[in-house]
């Protein structure tokens, strides 16, 4: 452990590489494609570690720049020379010159070699004020609180201490490197001597944190706390509105509206909704804004901008810029309101306005489907605001839905029976009737030049039916995308799908805002209007919604009404077993396997193999070239809590990369398993983390190994589930230095529960880490690099780890696609060699193989 002080490791300049000069480089594109991060800003950036780096991935050149930036890749000169590499790297001794300069690369060459040793001189630093010491964590976590800028990118331990004040934490726990922790309590656990990564400061180690006093006064701002009595309300996507009492209908006017107000106060929160600019045009939540009773609290409006030149225009994704308005005065939104009594934060896509002396809370994320960026919001009521009487299109919160529907005298209104009520006429005509703001001096939206009240205010529009009409459609077209996705059927759902996209319906079910309801609201009708109990609602958020009010999502809307599904027969469970389909064993080894000859036609196995290639659990098949370690599987519910991971490790060869290494822990048992290239065949295994130790079992399920001495030489390695999950077995199998998992004829029982690069079981969706989906693979394989959190189960520590991205090749579409146009094996010899694979898939993955290695026996793989 670093106590008091720092130890930064200082060495004195490498010589022996060889300079190329000075070259400029440029924000997007770079110069050189590969940035490798490892080092920078650390104080243990050196010019040996840059260039061994770049060698190592297999690149001809390696950048230093601005002192802590190191970059690879094969060319450099694409912007012209330049004349200010004068910077000294940060890990080497001082007046070096070897890095680079402000946006300029000094080029070296990653063949040339390392002729002088490293001399390592500990330079002691005064550690951060306030450091307490070091102490252990788990999974259940010393401290609870992970706050949103924990494990993005710009970390620092400053950071980390900041954002655990502004929560109200007194202490705030650094940990890895990368992740931040807060908490009022630590220690629980013990103390650790492992805290030796930096991050400007003392950043603890793998399960350990370094706890600093953060400054706070212990009055939780942000999180939730346990018997708490908020109220919670939100709006997402189109808008679809779920009140503070769980009653759900869509708002589709043009116009700014009144969300929320109070009778006694002048409390007001108001939206401004404008349609997309596509389609049937949907309405999307562009602005909010928030004036409290008490006037010396600030006025405080989000909105998205008109354009990236707007005032203090703020870029937050896509093409999607936002402004902050406080008081009417434009600032930026990242640097919140520069005040004490109100604040603003924003964390990448996530947007909080918080006001800590009225308990109110808005919670605000940044969509984007299809040119258009729009607002979900949820609106949280930390005390329920007891003294306010509250009406508005979000309702009022007194638990009863049945009152959510009023005018602006607060007097109730009657509630619509059947799906399409919610959706069409009579909410459009509800909300624009009570809720549009007509008159001018009733708005309190600040506006860009340009633009005023005029612009927006729609509240004499009539109810255009373009919306029911595409939904009619779809519900008439068996093959529409809307019933394909909204399963079970939901309007909202529909909308969505239909007129943003597939994307969008998939969203609405995954995750309707930045924290989802999934609860439903029971409509007592009269009597004479016939209605049927709810069935189970849309898939959950990341956390709990409304606390008092019943389910949300049936038969459409998520309200109860006439011909919705009766409970006892409605399929609720959360996965379906997949459909079987036929397939043939794809195993093409020389040696007979009795136990697989069953003669059954099993469901598709999932798994990965090859170069990589990665099989979903609905046999769909997708690549991802890079250098780290990787969640494959993980389900803590497997065999009834016993808990499994997969884990593998890549590695790359220049253009193109394969599976190395793969690790299972079944329960507290863990094998690991690497491939070889020895003419002996070698079993290389590590059980336990002990090399070759016996193994009878693995987690109480069997465990047989098979080595082959045929044409392919490979080994197998089978894990015998069928004492739980009948007929069901993991493999691993090594073929020279290739290692490939499969997960045979897999059950929703077993792996339903199932997250990682082999997606959800239900739906074969590239799931990230928070549920959204990833369609661009590169995306997905960063997401689920091994974490900290994760648990490495491998026997020892490889290059990257996390926070340290994994490492791409330079171009690993165009590059591999000039090879196989240059390949001597034809295409043709690599099908001979495929031709034993049924699956056309399988067998397209090998063939893509042979031609990227040139060898024919890489069919040996699979």
């Amino acid at each position: 452990m670093l106590s008091g002080f720092l130890l930064l490791q200082l060495a004195t300049a490498v010589a022996g590489y060889t300079s190329l000069g000075c070259w400029k480089d440029a924000r997007s594109p770079r110069a050189m494609p590969f940035r490798w991060t490892e080092g920078g800003g650390k104080g243990v950036m050196t010019l040996q570690a840059c260039v061994e780096t770049c060698k190592d991935g297999g690149y001809l050149y390696a950048g230093t720049q601005h002192g802590d930036h190191c970059f690879c890749g094969d060319t450099y000169d694409k912007y012209g020379s330049a004349t200010n590499c004068d910077m000294d790297c940060v890990g080497d001794e001082p007046g070096n010159g070897n890095c680079g300069g402000s946006w300029a690369n000094e080029i070296w060459d990653t063949s040339s070699s390392n002729t002088a040793a490293t001399v390592v001189a500990p330079v002691a630093v005064p550690a951060p004020e306030g450091y307490v010491g070091c102490f252990r964590d788990n999974s259940s976590r010393d401290m609870d609180f992970e706050p949103p800028g924990s494990d993005k990118p710009g970390f620092t331990l400053q950071k980390c201490l900041d954002e655990c004040k502004q929560f109200g934490y007194i202490y705030a726990g650094a940990q890895y490197g990368s992740h931040c922790f807060c908490g009022n309590e630590y220690g629980s656990l013990g103390t650790a001597s492992n805290c030796d990564m930096d991050c400007e400061g003392e950043c603890g180690g793998s399960w350990a944190n370094s706890v600093y006093e953060s400054g706070g006064d212990g009055n939780i701002r942000f999180g939730r706390t346990e018997g708490g009595s908020e109220c919670i309300a939100t709006g997402w996507g189109d808008p679809h509105i779920i009140t503070f009492d769980g009653l759900k209908y869509d708002v589709h006017v043009q116009s700014e509206m009144t969300f929320l107000k109070s009778k006694n106060t002048d409390f007001t929160i108001q939206a401004r909704l404008e349609p997309v600019p596509i389609g049937a045009k949907p309405m999307v939540t562009t602005a909010i804004v928030v004036k409290e009773a008490d006037a010396t609290l600030p006025k405080i409006q989000v909105s998205l901008a008109k354009s990236a030149n707007s005032e203090n225009a703020v870029f937050i994704r896509n093409d999607c810029y936002v402004q902050l308005f406080v008081d009417d005065v434009s600032r930026d939104v990242t640097t919140g309101t520069g005040r004490e009594d109100a604040h603003v934060f924003n964390f990448g896509r996530l947007i909080k306005v918080e006001y800590p002396t009225t308990n109110l809370q808005l919670d605000i994320e940044v969509g984007y489907w299809r040119g258009a960026c729009y607002f979900s919001i949820d609106f949280i009521l930390m005390d329920c605001r007891p003294g306010d009487d509250l009406i508005g299109i979000l309702g009022s919160p007194d638990g009863n839905k049945n009152n959510d529907w009023m005018n602006e005298n607060g007097d109730s209104l009657p509630i619509p029976s059947g799906a399409s009520s919610f959706f069409f006429k009579p909410a459009y005509e509800y909300a624009i009737e009570n809720w549009c703001i007509s008159d001018e001096t009733k708005s309190h939206f600040t506006y860009e030049p340009g633009y005023g009240f005029s612009d927006y205010e729609n509240c004499l529009e009539v109810y255009n039916p373009a919306l029911e009409e595409i939904v009619t459609a779809a519900q008439n077209n068996p093959e529409s995308d809307g019933l394909t996705v909204c399963e079970p059927f939901d309007f909202g759902c529909i909308i969505e799908t239909e007129t943003l996209g597939t994307e969008a319906g998939e969203a609405y079910l995954k995750d309707p805002a930045v924290i989802a309801s999934t609860q439903t609201a029971t409509i007592d009708t009269p009597a004479g209007d016939p209605t049927s109990p709810p069935t189970s609602g849309p898939t959950s958020g990341p956390t709990s919604g409304p606390t008092d009010a019943s389910e949300l999502g049936t038969s459409g809307n998520g309200n109860t009404f006439e011909d919705a599904e009766d409970p006892e027969t409605a399929d609720t469970e959360d996965v379906d077993e997949p459909t079987e389909e036929e397939i043939t064993p794809t195993d093409t080894e020389d040696i007979a396997d009795p136990e697989e000859e069953t003669g059954t036609t099993p469901p598709p196995d999932a798994g990965s193999r090859g170069d990589p290639h990665f099989k979903t659990w609905k046999n769909e098949h997708f690549e991802y070239h890079s250098q780290c370690d990787l969640v494959l599987n993980r389900n803590p519910e497997f065999a009834d809590g016993l808990g499994l991971d997969v884990q593998i490790r890549t590695k790359l060869v220049r253009f193109w990369s394969y599976i190395r290494s793969a690790a299972i822990r079944i329960g507290d048992d863990i094998l690991e398993i690497q491939g070889t290239a020895d003419e002996a065949n070698s079993l290389r295994y590590w059980h336990n983390f002990q090399y070759q130790k016996e193994m009878k079992t693995i987690g109480g399920f069997p465990i047989t190994m098979k080595k082959s001495n045929g044409r392919y030489m490979k080994n197998r390695f089978i894990i015998d589930l069928d004492s739980k999950y009948p007929g069901q077995k993991i493999q691993i199998t090594t073929w020279k230095e290739f290692v490939a998992v499969d997960f045979k004829n897999p059950s929703a029982e077993a792996y339903g529960k199932s997250v990682g690069m082999l997606g959800d079981f239900k739906t074969g969706k590239t799931l990230a880490r928070d549920g959204r989906i990833v369609h661009d693979f590169h995306e997905f394989g960063d997401e689920w690099q091994v974490r900290p959190t994760d648990d490495m189960l491998f026997h020892d520590v490889e290059k990257p780890q996390f926070p340290t991205k994994c490492m791409m090749p330079e171009d690993p579409q165009g590059e591999r696609r000039r090879r196989l146009d240059e390949s001597s094996v034809t295409a043709e010899q690599a099908e001979d060699a495929c031709a034993s694979l049924t699956d056309p898939l399988d067998r397209k993955d090998c063939v893509y193989d042979i031609l990227a290695t040139q060898d024919t026996t890489m069919a040996g793989a699979y």
